[in-house]
């Protein structure tokens, strides 16, 4: 199980959000603000440690593990709004997006990526 809870300001950002195991099947993710987090999760089926989350700017990676964050990834342009992490696959990341231009939707994308090592 997965559950968000809305942080002090003063213990993270919007951008670096943190990780707690309640129990070994429960993990909370911490934030400041609920407002910025449309969450996407995925669970790769493959035996991993890891799990993908997204607030639609930023690809947060949990090791679940060690419940340390690894280095986030951003979405090539800023105009890209991630709204779901579609698949993770050996060392590839599929995620669907909103393409914006002059704060208006013009286009849902998918887009692929190469996970960088480790992930």
């Amino acid at each position: 199980f997965f559950f968000l809870e809305k942080m002090s300001s003063t213990i993270g950002t919007i951008w670096n959000p943190q990780a707690k195991k309640l129990t070994e099947n429960v993990i909370v993710l911490q934030v400041t603000s609920y407002s910025f987090w449309q969450i996407s999760v995925h669970i790769p089926s493959e035996e991993t440690p890891f799990l993908y989350v997204t607030n639609g700017e930023v690809v947060h990676v949990l090791d679940t593990a060690t419940m340390e964050f690894l280095p986030r990834m951003q979405a090539p342009r800023h105009e890209v709004r991630i709204t779901s992490i579609m698949n993770v696959h050996k060392d590839m990341i599929t995620v669907e997006a909103e393409f914006h231009h002059d704060n208006m939707k013009i286009a849902n994308i998918i887009m692929d990526a190469h996970l960088p090592n480790g992930y």
